[in-house]
């Protein structure tokens, strides 16, 4: 009786956070994007000392990264936390954390990125139901759930296990951004930024029926002169793009 072996592979190491980016989000996919980019790219040699040679071919930048001031092998935990770190940073919180560390590198605080990190992570009872970010980003999606802004209710059902070696990922890869080539990375995802929000907002304004542009420059106008009016579709049986009064929907333009 012949027996069949079967041979079980490594799981590959993939760069994706705990919580995807949110889809139509511009920011946390060009960081999401670039991340990936960059954890496929091969290390310079200048850094390749950082990075021991037994590791996962897929770890290999990332562990010039985060081994500099960290022991131990580098895996699938390692590599999600990171992600979920880098992720965030495309989020509106996340980039005012930048700006929070462009000011404090202006002033001469060494490790600028770490420092706001720092600041942005404590734990505030009055804040965000007193859950730190690290805590949100790497909730198990599982434990997450949609709560009003103001609702009393915590948007986790509970919170995550952390290890020490879970802030560490994040507080190095802080302080790599405060390297040249985190530097890079950071404005090459803002140029990034920008340039597909404006893309985004020419579409939206060529997809404007001229008329309606019209109509609602002269809404506008009408409005700061005094006369609060809106655009209708259509208005009392008329197909088309009319301005009407806000408190009686009279027809001002066209007449």
């Amino acid at each position: 009786m012949n027996a069949t072996h079967q041979i079980s592979m490594p799981e590959l190491i993939v760069h994706d956070p705990m919580h995807k980016a949110r889809q139509g989000h511009i920011g946390e996919n060009v960081y999401a994007d670039r991340w990936r980019e960059l954890m496929a790219t091969p290390p310079d040699d200048y850094y390749s000392i950082w990075s021991d040679d037994d590791g996962p071919e897929e770890t290999a930048r990332l562990r010039t990264i985060i081994l500099r001031h960290m022991w131990g092998e580098i895996g699938q935990r390692e590599a999600t936390v990171a992600a979920s770190f880098i992720v965030w940073l495309g989020a509106n919180c996340g980039r005012c954390m930048l700006d929070q560390a462009r000011t404090a590198r202006k002033k001469g605080i060494e490790h600028p990125t770490l420092y706001a990190w720092t600041i942005e992570n404590k734990r505030s009872m009055g804040i965000n139901s007193g859950i730190r970010t690290i805590e949100y980003l790497l909730a198990p999606p599982a434990t997450v759930r949609q709560v009003a802004f103001t609702s009393p209710e915590s948007p986790l059902t509970e919170l995550p296990e952390l290890s020490l070696r879970d802030t560490e990922v994040i507080d190095n890869v802080c302080m790599w951004l405060d390297t040249v080539e985190g530097q890079q990375f950071v404005d090459r995802c803002e140029r990034d930024i920008k340039r597909i929000s404006d893309q985004r907002r020419a579409i939206e304004r060529q997809k404007l029926d001229p008329v309606r542009q019209i109509a609602e420059s002269t809404a506008d106008q009408m409005t700061r002169n005094g006369t609060p009016c809106h655009v209708r579709r259509n208005h009392n049986g008329d197909h088309g793009w009319f301005v009407v009064r806000d408190d009686d929907y009279s027809r001002v333009w066209p007449k």
